[in-house]
């Protein structure tokens, strides 16, 4: 009987849409709102409501509005605060009217909106601004219901309040205007025994959503605006006197508020903007949208591709980013000059990679369905930060660890916690801090960040200790192992994939590139060793045909061309012992590692072993920005590796 029902039910509705599609109702057309005909553009004469505006940012954006000519209307609770504001404002040469009432409340909040239509008449701009901190010494549990009704009476209903009567009214007369809901940058994070005023806040920005859907003939814009902390009574109890005093005034927030009021409704309707963000980036924060409103392009400027730069003494000795100094394998030159002829090589590659992703399986021993592709392993780090965060969680990171690990982060807004490592250069010691990398590790962190062998330091830890410390990951972390030097290290000492992931409990993602030891860098190719399930969540922000058919065509290749390995593999390790010999032989203390490239202790200033190295061909890469003054050889051929000794040996 119930599959009667429903069955019966779905043909009726199936009629009910074939019949209005076939006989559409004659519906008259609503008159264009008022809001799409015309909006401020200018604030000269205008009336702008502000709630809470006795003091702090509400009198500051009172000041700000004035001066661009509107009619001010300032309300508080206080009258004695209220008095001092309206004084301040008037020796200003404001046009200013002052309203006492409690605008938590329906009736405080109709004496404003009526008080206001009686004395200057229409209203355009509301800024509700009202606000409390609230408890801010207790767990959120420990709040009584007297502090929860104070702070959402004042942070929620009274921009519910305001705004309801403003709506009305607006859409009676069809008048467009603008409600400025200001907010926290707390949304969406959260502070410690900050509990009722965050939740106060995000509910607020449900406020402004919720206007902008409900309003669909767009006469009701509706905003909000997360100004940054400035010096205020509210801040002064909260934050400690250093932490004040570096704060800004509150005039300081005024522009972003005088832009929303006048910006057209279309572009800004139940939006959320950040006011630290817009002050430094207008064009970003009002044009993008999501995670990336705050990012900045991540730019890199290789040697090899500046202007004007004559690296033309040694043709090829570019080692600046750490690449393959063997070059090209040969057997990848044979297979592109092969594919050249076919028509596959210009066309869209095999949507599912097969034959590239098998060949993957077999080279880590792992099933296919744990290999996730990426156009190299750094769009694969950026892909997972997409994926599994969000701006303001917590991540942690070796220092030092890969320059760029930290170019991503950033463009996602993640909050790094750095564990510094152990021993010293001096004795060769120096190494990954396991137990400090554990320790760093809070129920808010979301992802540690390993790089084994290290970059830049070379250094491979041993495998019962990276085993031992990967099993003791948490399971709500996602481990994520770059292995992009492991070709280099020594294959007795490589960690097992398969043994790996079998063992930790973490969400472990194991990341290699094909950008170093197989020389393809300009080809774009990296993949992630994971569970199945990780990898069938990294193939939801992956690009259809994000790998190139010359890259899925190649790595097969090289893969198996063990003779070329092997050499690149024996060529890297004799020019490796050729640098450490060498600098021992100097008194120079290096790190012992196992990738392309030496740290060590450079004997002058970093930038002048750079300039004079460029002068003979070498472009080396440059990390003495955070690792003080100790530098980092690329290991090349042996003629390179020569010059660099001679070089060294002059200091």
């Amino acid at each position: 009987m119930q599959k009667f029902r429903r069955t019966t039910a779905r043909f009726y509705f199936m009629g009910i849409k074939i019949w209005n599609k076939l006989f559409p109702a004659s519906v008259s057309s609503p008159p264009p709102p008022a809001a799409m005909q015309s909006s401020l553009t200018s604030l000269d004469n205008s009336v702008v409501v502000i709630t809470g505006s006795s003091k702090g940012i509400g009198l500051a954006l009172a000041k700000a509005f004035a001066e661009k000519g509107s009619k001010v209307v300032i309300n508080a609770r206080s009258e004695n605060d209220l008095n001092n504001a309206e004084n301040i404002l008037k020796k200003a040469g404001c046009t200013v009217l002052a309203i006492q009432a409690d605008v938590s409340t329906s009736a405080g909040a109709k004496t404003l909106i009526e008080q206001t239509l009686s004395h200057f008449g229409p209203i355009d701009v509301l800024i509700n601004n009202a606000g409390v901190v609230g408890p801010s010494d207790k767990p959120v549990w420990q709040v009584n219901t007297e502090q929860w009704d104070e702070v959402l009476r004042v942070n929620v209903m009274a921009a519910i309040h305001c705004s309801a009567l403003l709506a009305s009214e607006a859409i009676k007369s069809r008048r467009p205007v603008k409600i400025l809901n200001v907010s926290s940058g707390i949304v969406g994070h959260g502070l410690t025994h900050l509990g009722p005023y965050a939740i106060s806040k995000d509910a607020l920005e449900s406020v402004t959503r919720a206007y902008s859907w409900d309003s669909e003939e767009g006469i009701v814009c509706a905003v909000s605006i997360q100004p940054r902390s400035v010096r205020s009574t509210m801040t002064k109890d909260f934050y400690d006197r250093a932490e004040y005093a570096m704060m800004d005034d509150a005039d300081a927030v005024a522009p972003v508020f005088l832009w929303a009021a006048t910006a057209p409704a279309a572009l800004i309707q139940g939006r959320s903007f950040s006011e630290p963000l817009f002050a430094g980036d207008p064009s970003s924060a009002k044009s993008i949208r999501g995670q990336l409103v705050g990012a900045q392009p991540i730019t890199i400027k290789p040697a090899t591709f500046i202007s004007n730069t004559d690296n033309s003494k040694q043709p090829g000795a570019y080692m600046h980013l750490l690449e393959n100094a063997n070059g090209f394998y040969p057997s990848a030159r044979e297979q592109l000059l092969k594919e050249l002829e076919q028509r596959d090589i210009y066309s869209y590659p095999d949507p599912e990679y097969k034959t590239l992703t098998k060949a993957l399986a077999t080279e880590t021993d792992l099933p296919e369905d744990q290999i996730a592709l990426g156009a190299g392993s750094s769009e694969i780090i950026n892909r997972l930060l997409q994926l599994f965060t969000t701006p303001g969680d917590s991540i942690v990171v070796t220092k030092p660890t890969w320059s760029f690990f930290h170019a991503f982060s950033a463009r996602w807004q993640l909050i790094p916690t750095q564990v510094a490592m152990v021993g010293s250069l001096a004795d060769g010691t120096l190494r990954h801090n396991l137990d400090g990398l554990l320790a760093a590790i809070t129920p808010r962190t979301k992802i540690l960040y390993l790089v084994n062998p290290c970059n830049p330091t070379g250094s491979l830890l041993p495998k019962d200790e990276l085993e031992t410390f990967i099993a003791s990951v948490p399971e709500h972390i996602i481990l994520v192992l770059d292995e992009a030097y492991i070709q280099y290290a020594d294959p007795a000492q490589r960690p097992d994939p398969k043994q790996l992931l079998a063992s930790c409990k973490a969400r472990l993602i194991i990341l290699r590139t094909f950008s170093k030891f197989f020389g393809l860098s300009g080809f774009r190719i990296g993949y992630a060793c994971a569970s199945a399930e990780t990898v069938n969540l990294l193939s939801r922000a992956m690009m259809p045909f994000g790998i190139t058919t010359a890259a899925a065509k190649i790595v097969p290749t090289v893969l198996k061309d063990t003779t070329f390995r092997q050499q690149v593999y024996d060529n890297n390790l004799e020019g490796r012992e050729q640098l450490e010999q060498g600098l021992t032989k100097l008194d120079i203390n290096f790190l012992p590692g196992q990738t392309n490239f030496i740290l060590f202790d450079c004997p002058t200033d970093p930038k002048r072993l750079h300039s004079d190295l460029k002068k003979e061909g070498l472009i080396m890469p440059d990390v003495n920005q955070f690792l003080q003054n100790y530098s980092v050889l690329a290991v090349g051929k042996k003629e390179h590796n020569q010059l660099v000794l001679d070089a060294l040996s002059k200091y």
